[in-house]
């Protein structure tokens, strides 16, 4: 459903490229007005937001309605039932109006003034370009905004990582109309979260495109209701890799991986489908799973984390 009819003239499509930005919000008021000032405050403002509200009871919606009215951005707004972040996200983007760039924004974060330009001047756009994903570092924030830390500057950006762990942050994300193609071509039910299976997408498919830019872009603030945070430092975070080791979430890569599988399996290039492979066998006995832990190239930010992935393949809890 559109709040705002929008067209933009053909003329200007030709020289000038289109950004939305992909918002979805629940019970966000609190924090929403200071992010949708930063979208004002842009260098390179967008020219269309897409709004999922995942069933919020506060003023989330109309605090967003008031400031595309304010700011003269076209609103387009996706209803539907609850769904979660992960989904609501990729409904969104599903549902949104053909564009040349996609960002995706979170409902509690506070974007730097140059977040769109730089994303424009990383993302090829237009005709005939490679489906491309860019990701960026971020600068972590307390709930007031003052700085706590920028976010680690990742040392390996492919499928080998991937496959077993999430390094890139959503509201950091932009991403042009070919690569938007490949996510919404099938969606995913079970996907941990919409930035994982992107960064999964990326490294894997054929022709497919990945940039890092350690230039923080993104305010990220932790507060007591973030949907996931920037993650435990220290012996909170060994502590953490314990219980994904131990908890009932033991399993949750291998199912990600067994539906990326099934919705993107035959189009992957020829080295992400062979490690694919050699992961989903692990779960076929005990041989499959000695192949898996000590021959597939997996690789992850340090050695111990390394480690204990291959543990957990050995031990089925992968």
């Amino acid at each position: 459903m559109f709040d705002l009819p929008y067209v933009i003239p053909m003329n200007i499509k030709m020289n000038y490229p289109i950004v939305t930005v992909v918002l979805a919000t629940y019970n966000g008021e609190f924090f929403l007005p200071e992010q949708l000032e930063s979208l004002a405050a842009q260098s390179r403002r967008p020219d269309r937001l897409v709004l999922r509200d995942d069933g919020s009871t506060d003023r989330s919606v109309e605090l967003v309605q008031a400031w595309a009215d304010r700011n003269g951005v076209a609103l387009q707004q996706v209803r539907g039932p609850r769904l979660g972040p992960a989904r609501s996200f990729m409904k969104a983007l599903q549902m949104a109006e053909p564009a040349d760039i996609f960002l995706f924004c979170d409902q509690d974060d506070v974007w730097q003034p140059y977040k769109i330009e730089r994303a424009l001047n990383l993302v090829p756009w237009g005709d005939d370009v490679a489906p491309t994903l860019c990701a960026t570092r971020l600068e972590i924030v307390d709930e007031q905004l003052n700085p706590l830390r920028l976010s680690f500057l990742p040392t390996d950006l492919s499928f080998s990582s991937a496959a077993c762990e999430s390094l890139l942050t959503g509201c950091t994300m932009a991403f042009n109309a070919a690569f938007r193609e490949l996510l919404v071509h099938a969606l995913p039910e079970h996907a941990p979260m919409h930035d994982w299976w992107c960064y999964l997408l990326a490294t894997s498919a054929n022709g497919a495109a990945l940039h890092f830019d350690p230039t923080p872009t993104v305010l990220y603030r932790q507060h007591g209701g973030n949907a996931l945070g920037a993650g435990p430092v220290g012996w909170s975070a060994l502590r953490a890799r314990g219980l994904r080791f131990f908890g009932r979430n033991s399993t949750m890569r291998s199912r990600q991986l067994q539906e990326f599988a099934k919705l993107h399996g035959s189009a992957l290039t020829p080295e992400a489908a062979a490690i694919l492979c050699q992961l989903l066998a692990a779960k076929r006995g005990l041989m499959p799973r000695l192949r898996a832990a000590f021959t597939t190239p997996i690789r992850r930010q340090t050695f111990l984390a390394t480690l204990t992935t291959r543990l957990a393949l050995l031990t089925n809890r992968f």
